[in-house]
């Protein structure tokens, strides 16, 4: 992933600013001001622990910078991450992969609610994180979206348990091609 800013607007680093943002997400802030304000008082030690030589960024810096990242090599990134920490620990009783289809949807009432995004994801029971997750539009087929999200996940080894929905001949021959246990 790179840096799509400006060399002469670059006052604080890349990895620090989402650093910093993905931390103070963590702790329950989410609009910009709110994570450039616990960034200012959380501490100088903290601060300095995420990669600021100085103060941490304002809330506009903190837009510009997490609006501009690429969301699929981020995704990607991580998901590889994931899934290498998935590998190198396995345990007993290891529940492998699970393949969801989850339809969200914002909070409020069911007349406040915005409509529903269908989310294909594979998540890691163990662990307690998503590898790597889909969104699929509401009225196509659904079985290209599932292929290609299957073609992102190393499978080999793993142990793959998946909803009713998913449980479709093509699916289950792509998994056991690649070495999935089903």
């Amino acid at each position: 992933m790179r840096d799509v800013r400006h060399p002469r607007g670059k006052r604080h680093p890349f990895v620090a600013v989402l650093a910093l943002a993905w931390s103070a997400m963590l702790c329950g802030y989410r609009s910009d001001t709110a994570i450039a304000e616990w960034g200012r008082h959380y501490g100088h030690q903290w601060v300095r622990a995420l990669g600021f030589p100085r103060r941490p960024p304002c809330a506009a810096t903190l837009h510009t910078v997490v609006r501009r990242v690429d969301r699929e090599c981020l995704e990607a990134k991580l998901g590889a991450w994931a899934e290498g920490l998935l590998g190198k620990t396995p345990g007993p009783g290891d529940q492998g992969m699970r393949l969801l289809w989850t339809a969200r949807r914002s909070g409020g009432s069911q007349k406040q609610a915005a409509p529903g995004a269908p989310l294909l994801s594979a998540f890691a029971p163990r662990h307690g994180f998503t590898l790597v997750q889909q969104a699929v539009a509401g009225q196509t087929n659904d079985m290209p979206v599932i292929l290609a999200l299957l073609r992102h996940l190393v499978l080999v080894g793993q142990v793959v348990t998946r909803d009713a929905l998913l449980t479709q001949r093509q699916i289950a021959q792509q998994m056991v091609a690649v070495g999935a246990t089903l």
